[in-house]
């Protein structure tokens, strides 16, 4: 019969390298996510004019 699958690692080795991977990935995690030290503190560039969206003129303008 087969064993059920184990949800901790066996050895404290393993279960050290998993707590180490653990670490990894959260740091590539925090490193890839944009901050607000990553945002321009002069805010958005400004839409230029030509390419926004104007209201159709109807027929009461």
């Amino acid at each position: 019969m087969d064993q059920p699958a184990r949800s901790v690692p066996a050895s404290a080795g393993a279960q050290a390298d998993l707590l180490n991977l653990g670490r990894l990935l959260e740091a590539a995690a925090l490193l890839t996510c944009p901050t607000n030290a990553d945002r321009d503190p002069r805010g958005p560039a400004p839409v230029p004019v030509s390419s926004r969206q104007l209201p159709a003129a109807g027929p009461n303008r």
